[in-house]
């Protein structure tokens, strides 16, 4: 969500699954941003069809949770993406 929507890090953690919508044939999300401001992103089909594997079938709640169901925050999404925890780690040439 964050390269496929253009979206910051705080908006994405910031949402919940019922900011998730229909309008018009495609999926947005209601994203909060700076502040109380908010905006509707269309949400890319690919991207729709990850995050509903994600989610399993959560109806309310955080869009994205750690493994006890709380908010993920921004600490814990730079270390879940680390590049030897993501598999992009660097091999040094010999």
């Amino acid at each position: 969500m964050l390269y496929t929507m253009c979206l910051p890090i705080d908006s994405v953690l910031a949402g919940d699954v019922e900011d998730l919508g229909h309008d018009r044939g495609r999926h947005e999300l209601d994203t909060r941003i700076r502040g109380d401001t908010t905006k509707r992103k269309a949400i890319p089909s690919h991207t729709w069809q990850a995050l509903q594997s994600y989610l399993d079938g959560r109806t309310a709640g955080p869009l994205f949770t750690t493994a006890s169901g709380g908010r993920l925050d921004e600490p814990a999404v730079w270390r879940l993406l680390r590049p030897s925890r993501a598999g992009l780690g660097c091999r040094k040439p010999r």
